[in-house]
């Protein structure tokens, strides 16, 4: 059997260049951290400025759905954080496909939506809503009573709330749906 001997090194003191490397590159990284940290503090704070965050949200295009119910749903989206850090609200970060999407799936009612920058604080949604175009009933409906929903389709911004009670017998003798121009329930 074979052993292996080490030698042993007496502990040499470094040098003094080397010690005065080593504190230097020491005081890069640091001054490397520091300033990326100022920075992105810098940012953090740029960002959740009042004046480039999103206080005022426009809806257009609307007439079926609440505005307050969009405004709402909007504040909500674009409330939070990115990161823990960044704010959703900010006019520079603030997710606008991701509402647009979200408004899409949440509103049936909504056929088109979009959604864009009108200043440093505030947002624009143009909404175009599905149009009556049909009425689907499962059963038989009578022909005064469809051309009492005639009225409903030919004007849909002007429904009459007469027009409305006479279709509240229609939904007691069978369930009936709204189609628009592209088939949509």
């Amino acid at each position: 059997m074979t052993t292996i001997k080490r030698k042993h090194h007496k502990h040499r003191p470094h040098s003094k260049l080397a010690q005065r490397r080593r504190k230097l590159l020491f005081f890069k990284i640091g001054g490397i951290v520091l300033a990326l940290l100022l920075i992105v503090t810098g940012v953090v704070l740029g960002l959740r400025s009042e004046r480039i965050n999103i206080t005022d949200i426009n809806i257009r295009g609307n007439s079926a759905l609440a505005t307050k119910a969009l405004k709402g749903f909007t504040e909500d989206m674009i409330s939070g954080n990115f990161a823990l850090v960044f704010p959703k609200s900010s006019i520079f970060l603030y997710p606008r496909e991701d509402l647009q999407a979200s408004l899409l799936n949440s509103f049936k009612e909504i056929k088109e939506v979009e959604v864009s920058f009108e200043s440093l604080q505030a947002i624009s949604i143009n909404i175009e809503e599905r149009k009556p175009f049909a009425l689907y009933c499962g059963e038989y409906v009578e022909q005064e009573e469809v051309e009492d929903l005639n009225i409903i389709i030919e004007e849909p911004e002007e429904v009459a709330s007469s027009t409305l009670q006479n279709m509240s017998t229609i939904e007691k003798e069978s369930e009936c749906y709204f189609l628009d121009e592209d088939g949509f329930v």
